[in-house]
């Protein structure tokens, strides 16, 4: 009760700019982040690099609408895989889809509705951003995590992650699709994935995600 309250009231502060965002940086973020630029990230992976801690880089861009902002994000994520590649503590990137894809098509997707033939070609456009790091990645041995994102979403998602899958973790787990056990249908979903890797004889890489950020409309899918 007590973090709904307090993340309520941080949320408007925010929204009626009260000036709270050093406070912020200077205690509840620096627990979970590493910083809001590459070079704010650096002093955090050599310190980690020190005791031989390897460092997971996220991106969480997520819920971008236009193709411009989808451009910027993998554009974003592309100077990431770069730092990435040059830092020997660092084996894996994070990144949400939907900063690269739009997110009412992958609801669409995931609702099995039929796209007309220019949102299929936008369609297409995006999961063409997520398989350009991808590969990329994958030359360089670096793994891309496809983090876990809302339900009415996520089934277009788990597609995309299975299809890259069978073309990129052959040798190396390039490919890490995120797994929310905490939905009733994703053991099955878990079985799936390994049945699938065994047919197309690749690495099957996933997240175990156990707890969540509950929001309206998902309660009934975990009951």
């Amino acid at each position: 009760m007590l973090v709904n309250i307090g993340s309520k009231a941080t949320l408007f502060a925010l929204k009626i700019q009260l000036p709270i965002e050093s406070i912020l940086k200077k205690t509840v973020y620096d627990h979970f982040c590493g910083g809001n630029t590459l070079s704010e990230v650096k002093k955090v992976v050599e310190k980690f690099d020190v005791y031989g801690i390897n460092v997971i880089l996220n991106y969480g861009v997520e819920g971008k609408y236009t193709e411009d902002e989808f451009d910027k994000t993998a554009e974003a994520l592309n100077t990431t895989l770069d730092y990435a590649i040059q830092n020997r503590n660092i084996n894996t990137i994070s990144c949400k889809p939907s900063g690269l894809i739009s997110h009412d098509l992958l609801e669409k997707v995931t609702s099995r509705q039929e796209l007309t033939n220019e949102e299929q070609k936008t369609y297409v456009r995006g999961i063409g951003r997520v398989r350009k790091l991808i590969e990329k990645a994958y030359i360089n041995k670096v793994s891309v995590h496809l983090d876990a994102e809302e339900t009415w979403i996520q089934g277009a998602i788990d597609e995309i992650a299975l299809e890259l899958s069978v073309e990129f973790n052959k040798d190396f787990p390039t490919v890490i699709n995120g797994v929310q056990l905490y939905l009733k249908d994703k053991m099955n979903f878990l079985t799936h994935c390994l049945d699938h890797a065994r047919r197309h004889k690749y690495i099957s890489a996933v997240k175990l995600v156990r707890g969540h950020i509950w929001k309206r409309g998902e309660i009934e899918l975990w009951k």
